[in-house]
């Protein structure tokens, strides 16, 4: 994904997120949410699947082809990232 698609796809979600009817009316259009009573017993797996139904819903609308990895982060990556800003300790 580039960075603009990324753009346009974090406005587009963020719209969704701050608008709960239009989120309902753009879900339902795209079929995001048919399947999420899935046979998962899982919270946490069923979350996941809900999140990636909902990115993929949202690609498809902007035309933006969806790529499972460009919606992961490494733990590793992540924790560099969140201990960059800390003091260091001596």
């Amino acid at each position: 994904m580039t960075k603009e698609e990324r753009i346009r796809f974090e406005n587009t979600r963020r719209d969704l997120r701050e608008n709960p009817v239009k989120a309902m009316l753009f879900y339902a259009h795209n079929g995001a949410k048919e399947t999420a009573n899935e046979t998962c017993n899982n919270p946490c797996e069923r979350w996941k699947q809900a999140t990636q139904r909902e990115n993929r819903a949202i690609c498809n609308h902007l035309g933006i082809e969806y790529k499972d990895e460009d919606f992961k982060v490494s733990s590793e990556k992540l924790a560099k990232e969140w201990g960059k800003n800390l003091p260091d300790i001596e």
